[in-house]
């Protein structure tokens, strides 16, 4: 009888990102930042702008969702919405000046998560974590 690998991967998918996420959550507790604002500050550290929609897309949630994030980081003063000078319908989100000084903290701050989420891992167990992702993501691109 063949294993139903679908029903497995997808159940450990699912265990997968309630363990990640809790254990983001439980590091990150008390940095003044939700997870989701985190992510969407995270995104546009590595992108010089971005509409809502592709943000959106980024982190998994609704636009409005997305735009809600935004409004609080925007009253923060870390992220600002641009209109195109072209066509005043597109709206570009970029990361503030202000959102600079937090930078650097940020990128310490996950640098150290992931160095403490590995610590007590063998280099053979993270060797095999990441060969598995390459292969999930190679499945994944054939599907394009």
């Amino acid at each position: 009888m063949d294993m139903d690998y679908g029903a497995i991967i997808t159940k450990l998918l699912g265990k997968t990102k309630y363990s990640f996420n809790k254990s983001i959550r439980n590091y990150f507790f008390g940095c003044g930042f939700t997870i989701p604002q985190l992510k969407v500050l995270s995104i546009l550290s590595q992108n010089s702008e971005m509409r809502i929609s592709d943000i959106s897309t980024e982190i998994g949630f609704s636009n409005s969702t997305t735009s809600g994030i935004i409004d609080r980081l925007e009253n923060m003063g870390l992220v600002e919405r641009i209109r195109q000078k072209n066509d005043r319908r597109v709206v570009k989100v970029v990361l503030t000046q202000k959102s600079n000084k937090y930078e650097h903290d940020f990128e310490l701050m996950i640098n150290n998560y992931f160095a403490e989420l590995f610590r007590n891992a063998s280099e053979e167990d993270l060797k095999a974590v990441a060969y598995g992702f390459e292969v999930f993501n190679r499945i994944l691109d054939i599907q394009k």
